[in-house]
């Protein structure tokens, strides 16, 4: 029934989508006395009649518009000038996306509406259900996926239940658009034809509805990066930038756009990890509850570089898994820290007054003791050991694992309702989850381990400049300066 409504609604979509007919190219350009002019000929005109003017750094300041037909413009709009109390804002989340690509993209030229795109670190596991909640300040939510232990109840989530009502989705009332679960699951059959799809949508939606500020989601785009890698991200920043320059022309330059993602991806084909079948050579029982010393409960949900545990012997499991090819690190919590291990390598992680402290028990597995060194010989890092929050994000902006402390801390103090007792973060080669979405979907790129490529990904708006590093929690403030995001 499933295979039939996904051919069903694929059917209906195909033919139906456009995404945007903005050109590629400009008619022409030329040098004004403001700056370097773009000419563009939009719709059925026989002449350019849309013009994008860059300054010195290439970003579009000002657009000419002709209304009248005669080949020259009689409407000029500078988007620094903007009345952005009255002007209406349109936000774009994609699902997935690495910073990378997305400096690439705007090096070479594209998104030159907007602002410099900023880098925004996401959370640990690095996954769309703890990320949004994060972004728009909502409650937590119930698991890491679909698939998790309830405490309360001491049972597995009916994991097709919960994905296909939604109720893992705290988030999902500041969105104005997103899209059903058949959808959302022919996004990983057929991403192409979902992305488009859902940009029309969101097109069609901001267009009628009115709001001043309104929220699209697009869940196919990471249907396109984990089918294609590089390629199908690229193809989707593609899509993306005409279709904000369509919607800038259309409307006059009458609005803002906003574009963030959740998360990184890894950019590198993997395989499943055979962790249930480890677990078992170890000694431990998989199961849907937990009842005996042995038994652990293991989600298999998505398609991720991460791979949640719970168990009533943790610190037993994350040694085993230790050993297993194709994982990285694991963490678990430990009475009043949290402990990081790496084959030999061990840590432990504190808290107190919103400074951490990294206690390097044995090895180093965060590869933190150089950058603490060099915070400690700049007054960072107190006489016990705890280092300033804010510098440690600073000094670990760029690091193998951006900002570890607080994503690490954050995954048991506040970031999930039902915390899992394990998490192993996966090498990028490696992924876990379905067995049966494994085969239906290619897996050239994904997401949630603790690495740079799969925590980092942007935020860039054509409302203004946005603070070069962020949390997700910072991203809501940051753009309260210019539009309330919901």
């Amino acid at each position: 029934m499933m295979r039939r409504a996904l051919v069903f609604s694929l059917l209906l979509l195909v033919g139906c989508a456009s995404v945007s007919n903005f050109p590629r190219h400009p008619a022409s350009v030329e040098q004004t006395p403001d700056g370097s002019a773009k000419a563009y000929t939009l719709g059925k005109a026989s002449r350019p009649n849309y013009w994008r003017v860059a300054n010195a750094e290439g970003r579009v300041v000002v657009l000419r518009f002709d209304r009248s037909g005669d080949g020259k413009p009689d409407l000029t709009v500078d988007l620094d000038k903007l009345d952005l109390k009255t002007c209406r804002h349109l936000v774009i989340l994609l699902d997935g996306m690495p910073f990378g690509l997305v400096e690439e993209a705007y090096k070479s030229g594209k998104f030159r509406l907007f602002h410099p795109p900023s880098r925004l670190y996401s959370c640990f596991p690095s996954m769309t259900w703890l990320a949004f909640p994060l972004i728009f300040h909502t409650e937590a939510p119930l698991g890491v996926e679909a698939d998790y232990l309830d405490r309360k109840t001491g049972r597995r989530s009916d994991d097709m239940t919960v994905y296909m009502q939604r109720t893992n989705e705290p988030w999902r009332p500041c969105v104005d658009y997103r899209c059903g679960s058949l959808v959302d699951a022919l996004c990983y059959v057929s991403p192409l034809v979902g992305f488009t799809h859902e940009m029309d949508v969101i097109r069609k939606r901001f267009e009628t509805r009115g709001k001043r500020v309104f929220v699209g989601y697009n869940a196919s785009s990471a249907g396109m990066g984990t089918a294609k890698g590089r390629e199908g991200f690229e193809a989707v920043l593609d899509k993306v930038d005409r279709f904000c320059e369509e919607m800038m022309a259309e409307s006059k330059g009458a609005i803002t756009i906003t574009m963030f993602a959740d998360h990184g991806h890894s950019l590198t084909p993997a395989r499943r990890i055979p962790l249930t079948k480890f677990l078992r050579k170890s000694g431990y029982h998989p199961a849907d509850r937990l009842k005996k010393r042995n038994d652990v409960v293991v989600p298999t949900f998505g398609l991720c570089t991460d791979a949640v545990v719970y168990a009533n012997d943790p610190a037993g499991v994350a040694r085993a898994l230790t050993d297993l090819e194709g994982v990285d690190l694991v963490v678990y919590p430990t009475g009043d820290s949290i402990t990081v291990r790496k084959h030999n390598q061990k840590a432990r992680v504190f808290h107190k007054g919103g400074r951490y402290r990294y206690h390097a028990v044995q090895g180093d597995p965060l590869e933190l003791l150089p950058i603490i060194a060099t915070l400690k010989k700049q007054g960072k890092v107190d006489d016990n050991g705890f280092i300033d929050d804010r510098a440690l994000f600073e000094a670990t902006a760029l690091h193998k694992y951006p900002d570890p402390l607080y994503r690490i801390w954050l995954c048991w103090h506040g970031a999930v309702q039902n915390p899992p007792d394990v998490v192993a973060s996966l090498k990028n080669s490696w992924y876990w989850g379905s067995r049966g979405f494994g085969l239906v979907a290619n897996v050239a790129s994904t997401h949630g381990n603790l690495s740079y490529s799969n925590t980092v990904t942007f935020a860039m708006t054509t409302a203004g400049p946005l603070p070069p590093r962020m949390r997700l929690v910072d991203l809501k403030p940051a753009l309260a300066k210019y539009f309330p995001l919901p």
